[in-house]
């Protein structure tokens, strides 16, 4: 919690003007863009916040895939009550820190000129910030229902603690500012629950997006669910089956565990992708995990689920997207759960998703994952990933598989290969061997 308070403390100080809190939220890299500037003409890109600093740069009037780290005035949506309309009204126009994805131009331009890519309808004055804090609060509640709820800010600085060390005077931003949402939840639940061999993991992801009073663009809100099934309870079971307990390891050495399933609730915010607006964590019954189906198999299957789940392309060997980042990339030689799904989630555009209702709701999830390591007999991690909701009259979800084996002595970085299959609208529901949709 320290560290998230220097944090806050040293944006406030660069801004360097006093912070009157006003709501505006980035919707993460590449995805703002230049609007109201006439061809010909260039956006101002300013030394500071205001016209009382020198220009000491422009955007194109068609710029687009800009990255919004900040802007000011800035307040959190709990702080929405705390000021009248009178108050509102009376903050200064928005200015906004951006810079473009080759890293060549950055400094602050009024918010009035950039729009988010592939933006809602701009928004009825009619709503309030004090709507939207409701609305998201009483969302956030009802996908905890069931849960545990727990303290937002302990799970934030239980992340932090588990990453790798990185240069603080950098950057005015947490490390965890570029994390996203489904990694995010993944590294919340390892961070608590602590790392375990012969694990299945389960990820659901819903988008919902939400007014914004200040911007007047919709902002997206995540709703995940990580849950983790131990499988060593069903592993040792079935070699009991097989070999009698005479043959057979303790518990300990098959790392039996419980069954837990975690959820967050976020959203972008201050130069943030993905700030936690909610947590809460159960622990689930044997009974509860029987039940419950991952990509279309039972969860406890001590088979390897994602095989069978699609009828994949060939596997081909791909490198792995090179971004940095500042969790745990792999572990025993292989990815991590937060690297695979981080990697699985980089090969799709999840920002367009959701969509923008008058009286926002529970969104109904659009991708599911399934993480699976160390079920076969040789050490691997197996991930497969599908995401539905396409706007698309002939795809219906796009398959994605992720399989990571043991760094050899020398490597880098692990090695993995990948697999597609899609689904479709018509004709063949899943064309053999990861085929085309007509």
């Amino acid at each position: 919690m320290i560290r998230r308070a220097l944090s806050v403390a040293v944006t406030a100080a660069i801004v360097t003007v006093p912070v009157a809190w006003a709501g505006t939220n980035g919707h993460g890299p590449g995805s703002w863009h230049v609007t109201g500037v006439a061809a010909g003409d260039g956006l101002n890109v300013r030394m500071g916040p205001g016209t009382d600093y020198p220009v000491i740069d422009e955007f194109a009037p068609d710029a687009r895939g800009l990255e919004l780290i900040t802007c000011v005035p800035f307040y959190p949506p709990r702080h929405d009550k705390k000021m009248s309309d009178a108050q509102l009204r009376a903050l200064p126009p928005p200015w906004c820190l951006m810079r473009d994805t080759n890293m060549d131009s950055i400094g602050w331009v009024a918010q009035r000129f950039i729009t988010a890519d592939n933006a809602a309808p701009a928004l009825p004055d009619t709503l309030g910030q004090s709507n939207e804090a409701d609305s998201l609060m009483l969302l956030s509640n009802r996908f905890m229902d069931g849960y545990e709820t727990l303290d937002t800010l302990q799970v934030l600085d239980q992340i932090i603690a588990t990453l790798e060390p990185v240069n603080e005077q950098s950057s005015p931003f947490l490390p965890t500012a570029r994390i996203r949402p489904m990694t995010m939840a993944v590294l919340a639940l390892e961070a608590a629950e602590g790392v375990r061999d012969r694990v299945r993991y389960r990820i659901t992801y819903g988008i919902e997006q939400f007014p914004d009073l200040a911007s007047r663009v919709p902002y997206p809100v995540s709703f995940i669910q990580v849950d983790r099934f131990s499988m060593g309870s069903a592993i040792r079971q079935d070699a009991l089956d097989s070999y009698g307990d005479e043959h057979v390891g303790p518990p300990e050495a098959f790392d039996v565990g419980p069954h837990v399933s975690w959820r967050l609730v976020t959203r972008p915010v201050q130069g943030a992708t993905s700030d936690i607006i909610a947590a809460g964590r159960t622990e689930l019954s044997d009974a509860q995990a029987q039940d419950m189906r991952c990509l279309k198999s039972p969860c406890l299957s001590t088979g390897i689920n994602i095989d069978g789940a699609a009828p994949w392309s060939v596997e081909e060997e791909r490198p792995l997207n090179g971004e940095p980042v500042p969790f745990q990339f792999a572990r025993a030689g292989l990815l991590t759960p937060a690297a695979a799904i981080d990697q699985l989630a980089l090969e799709s555009n999840l920002r367009e998703m959701g969509r923008f209702r008058e009286s926002p709701a529970l969104p109904d999830p659009f991708l599911e994952a399934v993480i699976e390591i160390d079920l076969a007999q040789d050490s691997v991690l197996d991930a497969g990933m599908r995401r539905g909701g396409m706007k698309d009259d002939s795809v219906a979800a796009i398959w994605r598989r992720l399989i990571g084996i043991p760094m050899g002595e020398n490597a880098q970085t692990p090695t993995v290969y990948r697999a597609e299959a899609y689904e479709c609208q018509r004709g063949p529901k899943l064309p053999p061997d990861g085929g085309l949709c007509p």
